[in-house]
């Protein structure tokens, strides 16, 4: 079967702690709750900030991840710490 690895590098100038403070695996599937080909990720920052980042395999229609859904091969959602999206970016 097909196996995905998500890896999050985290530049961090010398002398500097890690702002991430945790990494989750997230769910992904089609609209109708079914698995989808791809991959996401939750990282959690020490601001009470997260990031959600989608990679989905090339020809993968919509995909619902952390609460939010995206068409696109990948994609990467901003939520702040008030629990509110601040950004998002997705590229074909």
């Amino acid at each position: 079967g097909v196996c995905r690895i998500t890896t999050v590098i985290y530049p961090t100038p010398a002398g500097e702690k890690s702002p991430v403070t945790a990494l989750r695996q997230l769910p992904v599937t089609r609209p109708d709750g079914t698995a989808a080909a791809a991959t996401a990720v939750e990282i959690s920052f020490a601001d009470g900030s997260r990031h959600m980042y989608l990679q989905a395999d090339p020809g993968v229609e919509k995909c619902r991840f952390g609460g939010y859904e995206s068409n696109a091969t990948c994609a990467l959602v901003k939520v702040g710490a008030a629990g509110k999206g601040t950004a998002r970016w997705q590229a074909e």
